[in-house]
């Protein structure tokens, strides 16, 4: 019982040395010198070089995200978090597994194969990592790598959605807004993508713009899509950058008309006003 006790222990301090070491990387640009940052990363290189799973993992996260530059490169190499990424993935890790995944799925560092990357997405998603739940939905909505079966895919969606994810929450509210694996519901469409479209995913915000424009499940507000079109045209989203300019142009013609609404409303008070005091 007691070594049991000691190596779990022991399990516990390296794992929080390595947070240590994560954390200090992440800071390198701003807070410590370009030396430092890569004595940090040659401290993770050691201990991954020693079958440590996670800082294998934490490699190939890195790697895979620039957040340090690959050895002798000046520009970003894949080649070494297909290294760490077999390794820590091999090891069960389940960062590594969606990191292996999205390098199969990219076809960076390694020949493209989206079987392979929809494989090591399950094995992920398996362990609860919510960014493979979300890719293996949608491989298995759009049949990448996969047969085709939305059911399943709004399994994995739902999954990764109920966990925050936005890009799930905007993919599940087009599979109710579609009835795709489940049931058209276009409440439950809006609410997804509203979840979505506040966490600044630029596509949710197209479509939640899109609601309001047609006044799907909310009262028709050209203000309202004028908004998301925005918010969604601002992160460089192309459909909602001519959707803007059409919201736009409908609130100018409603004010617009307003504005002549209320002219011939007061003419006719005027009018009616004069009449009236001479008499007729």
């Amino acid at each position: 019982m007691l070594p049991e006790v000691i190596a779990i222990i022991h399990m516990m301090i390296r794992r929080l040395f390595l947070l240590v070491i994560i954390f200090a990387v992440s800071l390198a640009p701003c807070a410590i010198s370009v030396s430092r940052a890569d004595s940090l990363a040659d401290e993770i290189h050691k201990r991954a070089e020693q079958r440590d799973t996670e800082a294998a993992a934490t490699l190939c996260r890195m790697y895979y995200n620039n957040e340090i530059a690959a050895r002798d490169y000046h520009e970003p190499d894949y080649h070494e978090p297909v290294q760490w990424c077999r390794k820590a993935a091999a090891q069960g890790s389940a960062e590594a597994q969606f990191y292996l995944g999205r390098l199969y799925d990219d076809g960076h560092g390694i020949a493209r194969d989206y079987a392979e990357a929809a494989k090591w997405y399950r094995r992920a998603a398996a362990q609860g990592f919510i960014e493979a739940a979300a890719h293996l939905g949608i491989f298995y909505d759009e049949g990448i790598g996969v047969e085709q079966n939305y059911v399943e895919s709004v399994k994995w969606l739902r999954m990764a959605a109920l966990r925050g994810n936005p890009l799930a929450q905007c993919k599940l509210g087009i599979n109710y807004f579609l009835g795709r694996g489940v049931e058209k519901d276009y409440a439950e469409s809006l609410k997804w993508t509203r979840m979505a479209a506040e966490q600044g995913m630029a596509e949710a915000q197209y479509n939640l713009g899109e609601a309001y424009y047609n006044g799907e499940s909310v009262p028709r507000d050209y203000a309202e899509a004028d908004k998301w079109f925005s918010e969604a045209a601002r992160l460089g989203y192309e459909p909602a950058k001519k959707a803007h300019k059409d919201a736009q142009k409908h609130n100018s013609d409603i004010a617009r008309s307003g504005y002549y609404s209320a002219t011939a409303v007061l003419i006719g008070m005027v009018a009616r006003t004069l009449f009236f005091r001479r008499g007729f």
